[in-house]
């Protein structure tokens, strides 16, 4: 998910107060280090099954967080417009923060809730998405029915001219199967990333299609 904007401005300025500050408090236990560990540059996330249930877990609350809010945002929009004493209305960008916070705690509460960091879901996010999307995408082309249409082409035609379909057809062929095996996500992220990925895949691709059409609504 993009982030950024105010609250990142926010929260680096709250950063950088507290950096200023002498007093320093406890240092965070090993754990809680190691979860919010980034993997360092160039580094694939370590993606496990366990993480995926999860990322699952957080994806369903989000959802469901994401709706409270377009609820009350629809709500405050039938509502009369609140006018301030000079006659003026509310001030629109305001509005548009107040928004961006709540998408924002409902963010943060669906982490905490499903016990994953920040960072874990940044890692998560993309191996997530290119998985999913590569998988959906090749299902989507009608490969299948292309290569009905080429195997007809292909039969049609006398023996001494078939070879270029034919190497058409092992070409289109090659392709979806190296799509649908994920290769190119297995040699970017790892066999173990994709394949706890795709442990979840139905649940994964329906959050996502249902994430997609919130943030789209959360947007206008």
């Amino acid at each position: 998910m993009k982030r950024g904007g105010v609250g990142t401005v926010l929260a680096l300025a709250a950063l950088a107060l507290v950096g200023g500050c002498k007093k320093e408090g406890p240092p965070a236990p090993p754990q809680q280090r190691a979860a919010e560990a980034a993997p360092a540059a160039g580094a694939r996330f370590p993606l496990a099954r366990e993480q995926v249930d999860r990322f699952v877990k957080y994806q369903t609350r989000l959802i469901e967080l994401y709706d409270q809010v377009l609820k009350q945002r629809e709500g405050e929009k039938a509502a009369p417009v609140a006018r301030k004493p000079d006659g003026g209305v509310a001030d629109p960008v305001k509005v548009s923060l107040q928004l961006f916070e709540a998408k924002a705690k409902a963010e943060e509460q669906a982490r905490a809730e499903a016990g994953l960091s920040m960072q874990e879901v940044r890692g998560i996010e993309p191996i997530v998405a290119e998985v999913i999307n590569e998988r959906t995408n090749a299902r989507d082309e009608n490969v299948e029915g292309a290569i009905q249409q080429y195997q007809a082409m292909r039969d049609k035609l006398p023996e001494d001219q078939r070879k270029p379909v034919e190497e058409q057809l092992a070409d289109l062929k090659a392709d979806h199967e190296r799509r649908m095996k994920n290769a190119d996500q297995r040699e970017k992220f790892g066999d173990a990333a994709v394949d706890a990925v795709l442990t979840r895949e139905a649940d994964l691709a329906r959050l996502r299609i249902e994430w997609v059409k919130r943030i789209a609504a959360l947007s206008h």
